[in-house]
């Protein structure tokens, strides 16, 4: 086994270097170029911006979160009582205020209204904390439509507050770890909202702005989904699921992607 990791180390190593020496070109023109951050541990959970592509947001394996506002020029750390001890889910920016940003201390659900300068709770009820059981957050959602609808999704259930973050209930019908939340923007405003919800277990789909979910997996293999999205420009909504199966004639896992037009 150790001969095994130092083999993969090497080839790191080697790739690593050969990508300095060639210049790391990128398929699109340009090259590739780091932008700090790194020590040797791991990076998770960027994102960016949807009003200023230079904010960006990351957490670090060492309980670290970072944001920068210049592209990664330079980063500032954010203060460990604010936000820290996590790296489960990625900050999520609200659709239509720059300033606003949800992300996580722990699994307390903590919002900015500057920036990311001064970060605060959204509040004392989040049942996801309650029950003396705090949950691991997996993913937030604003739904860009309707940014007062916001949800939690957990490594075991699903929660939604219809007044920004004042009061939650919790979404009966899902079942397992959530992967990422979709809203079908092609509902009328004003309409019952459609939802989607993938989970390591499956997708689910409700018909009544997040009040109860339903399974959808008719096309989908057995075994546990590693990956969904479901983008929609408000005329076409698009859901991908990425699921780990094993081939029959073996023990090799292959990564497999579906997608389904709605």
């Amino acid at each position: 086994m150790k001969i095994i990791q130092l083999m993969y180390y090497c080839l790191a190593f080697y790739f690593s270097i050969a990508g300095f020496a060639s210049g790391a070109e990128n398929p699109w023109g340009g090259q590739y170029e780091p932008v700090g951050l790194t020590a040797g541990g791991s990076i998770y959970m960027a994102n960016v911006s949807l009003h200023d592509s230079q904010l960006l947001t990351v957490s670090s394996d060492m309980s670290c979160s970072f944001l920068t506002t210049n592209a990664g020029a330079a980063w500032r750390i954010l203060h460990r009582d604010e936000i820290g001890s996590q790296c489960t889910s990625p900050a999520e920016f609200h659709p239509r205020d720059p300033n606003t940003i949800y992300w996580l201390h722990q699994s307390e659900l903590r919002v900015t209204h500057d920036r990311g300068i001064t970060w605060h709770s959204t509040g004392d009820s989040q049942p996801w904390n309650e029950s003396g059981k705090r949950a691991a957050v997996k993913r937030i959602y604003v739904d860009p439509d309707h940014p007062e609808t916001i949800f939690v999704g957990t490594d075991s259930s699903l929660f939604v507050s219809e007044d920004a973050a004042k009061t939650w209930r919790s979404c009966a019908g899902t079942v397992g770890s959530v992967i990422r939340i979709a809203a079908d923007r092609t509902t009328p405003i004003g309409a019952t909202r459609r939802y989607f919800v993938g989970t390591d277990q499956g997708v689910f789909r409700s018909d009544n702005n997040g009040q109860t979910f339903v399974s959808k997996t008719a096309g989908l293999p057995g075994g546990e989904l590693t990956g969904f999205a479901g983008p929609s420009d408000g005329k076409t909504t698009i859901l991908y699921a990425a699921s780990l199966y094993a081939e029959r004639w073996g023990s090799c896992r292959w990564l497999v992607s579906f997608a389904r037009q709605w």
